[in-house]
């Protein structure tokens, strides 16, 4: 996604500001500012966290060549960076969990150009836990999804066959390990082609050969 500009900022303002004219009261903004300097890129996917209370967002900090994700507060307070790993690692897209506990990120390992699934609590620590499987060949975590009572993850990749694309589950609270393979073993050049969790989050219906 393209990143705005190096002065880019990110900014706050209360619901009230997208009521009719007459309705109106006079908008109140929170300006968030980012970390680093101010060359410090902010890519344009910034999220609130369903309950409102924090925002989301990729910035290219501590390392300018690399998007790294940081939560903060909606009031502007208590900013901290939740992926690790900064110089080796690419955060490539987030999603925050229903119950707004944590965040659920791709990261692009730059050694070998591999996509790996990860969670870490959205109000930190920043203790981040592997959430897609070992894999031996592939380029990783394709696309992934989150149950809707916020427990679990189901992911989709690449990770025996660069030409197989399987799909997984694994808790989003970890432990790293954990992640359990859904699909049966595919017929010759055969795979998953897509999937969805069920509304009650018990069970994943998925097509493929």
């Amino acid at each position: 996604m393209r990143p705005l500009t190096s002065s880019a900022v990110l900014v706050v303002a209360l619901a009230g500001s997208f009521l009719p004219s007459s309705a109106q009261p006079e908008a109140v903004r929170k300006r968030l500012l980012g970390p680093g300097t101010a060359s410090s890129d902010v890519a344009n996917d910034a999220s609130f966290s369903p309950d409102g209370e924090w925002v989301v967002a990729r910035w290219t900090f501590p390392n300018e060549y690399n998007r790294s994700l940081y939560a903060v507060r909606r009031d502007g307070s208590q900013m901290h960076q939740i992926s690790s790993d900064t110089s080796a690692v690419d955060v490539d897209s987030f999603v925050i969990t229903p119950d707004s506990r944590y965040v659920v990120y791709a990261a692009l390992l730059l050694a070998d150009d591999r996509m790996e699934l990860r969670s870490v609590p959205i109000s930190g620590p920043a203790v981040n836990v592997r959430l897609s499987p070992s894999w031996t060949s592939g380029f990783g975590v394709e696309d992934y999804e989150i149950s809707r009572d916020s427990s679990r993850v189901v992911m989709s990749g690449h990770f025996d066959d660069p030409d197989t694309l399987q799909i997984y589950s694994a808790p989003i609270a970890g432990p790293t390990g954990a992640t359990v393979q859904l699909n049966p073993p595919p017929v010759l050049n055969g795979e998953v082609y897509e999937f969805e969790i069920s509304p009650d989050s018990s069970r994943v219906v998925f097509s493929g050969d």
